[in-house]
């Protein structure tokens, strides 16, 4: 039996705050590298970050411990320079796991263990142009060029940033990171 993959982030972003706007401090995306994995394989742990200067990192948790089911606990570790999630499992069961990043900002995540699933396609952006209303294509979008409204994009003045692309499958997430820079 296939199960749904949920993110839950947790971490203070103001509520006056857009939802699409990158220059905040807060976890954008956690990923398990595949996205689910049979008895056998191994996945990697990443998360992509954005932070108040306006940078983006991709970078591995400072700590993961398993919230469920506890037994499974051995199925996550650091191993030399990276986290990793062990396939010790071969019929489908829900992992779930909750790592901290070194900003202190922390995620929940669910993942599949006993069935291999790969993370669906990331999402690509349109050319950046300056008064343009730009359709984005399906995903989570962030930005600080510019607004996003709804599935729109709109940069009224120059700008150097970036934009920021999420795609969530029913399992699975990936991401695309790029710059912007309109005179």
């Amino acid at each position: 039996m296939k199960r749904a993959w949920l993110l839950v982030l947790a971490g203070c972003v103001d509520a006056s705050v857009p939802p699409w706007q990158l220059r905040h401090q807060r976890v954008i995306a956690v990923q398990t590298n595949p996205a689910g994995i049979a008895a056998g394989e191994t996945a990697t742990i990443d998360g992509l970050l954005a932070h108040e200067d306006g940078s983006i990192t991709d970078e591995q948790p400072v700590a993961v411990v398993v919230e469920f089911p506890k037994e499974l606990f051995t199925a996550v570790h650091y191993n030399v320079d990276h986290w990793q999630i062990d396939g010790i499992v071969d019929q489908p069961t829900t992992l779930g796991i909750e790592m901290r990043f070194a900003s202190g900002e922390v995620a929940t995540k669910e993942m599949t263990l006993g069935e291999h699933i790969e993370n669906p396609p990331a999402p690509i952006a349109p050319a950046p142009a300056l008064d343009v209303d730009l359709a984005l294509p399906a995903g989570t979008w962030l930005t600080d060029c510019g607004e996003i409204t709804g599935m729109t994009w709109r940069i009224d003045a120059p700008c150097d940033g970036t934009i920021v692309g999420v795609a969530r499958g029913v399992f699975g997430v990936s991401w695309s990171v790029a710059p912007v820079r309109l005179p």
